[in-house]
């Protein structure tokens, strides 16, 4: 059986640790990622210290609580998420096999449009199914529940198909 890593999966430092942090990807049903208001908090830290969200892979936990200056059960829970690298990887392969990319705020093909628009509140990780969008090229995203009833899922193919119709017309 062939070892998925991260580094299998060509993906870099940063966003690993993006992943990592701010996902529940590979996360035991228990397990908490940093909420956006405690990424929003950390981020800046990182930077502060002058190092890049790659440079806490394998930092200890006091190491991470002394240089982010952040309490240290937040610095206990960043370590055990950063130590989860090979269930992200796992999942990430099982959901790349079925179709469905995840970008970070890392990855330089995140959407651009996105990123501009809503800067510091743009979502730390993306999941999709279908073509990344190009840059300058209109995109939809509906975004919902994962427990979706049928009045929901009726109402995505609903708007879907309207906006599919009025892109026909535009053009």
């Amino acid at each position: 059986r062939r070892r998925v890593t991260m580094e299998t999966l060509a993906m870099g430092p940063d966003a690993q640790v993006l992943l990592l942090l701010c996902s529940t990807l590979g996360l035991a049903r228990d397990g908490r990622p940093l909420s956006a208001a405690e990424w929003k908090s950390v981020a800046p830290a990182i930077e502060r210290a002058g190092k890049r969200p790659g440079d806490l892979l394998g930092m200890s936990v006091d190491d991470t609580a002394r240089v982010l200056s952040v309490p240290a059960t937040l610095a206990t829970r960043m370590a055990a998420l950063l130590a989860r690298g090979g269930q992200l990887a796992l999942e990430l392969e099982r959901l790349q096999a079925r179709g469905i990319w995840v970008r970070t705020r890392m990855d330089d093909d995140y959407p651009k449009q996105l990123r501009a628009r809503l800067r510091s509140q743009a979502p730390a990780v993306l999941c999709g199914a279908g073509p990344l969008p190009a840059d300058d090229s209109p995109a939809l995203a509906i975004v919902g529940s994962r427990d979706v009833d049928e009045a929901g899922l009726a109402f995505t193919r609903h708007l879907g198909a309207a906006c599919a119709r009025a892109r026909k017309l535009a053009r």
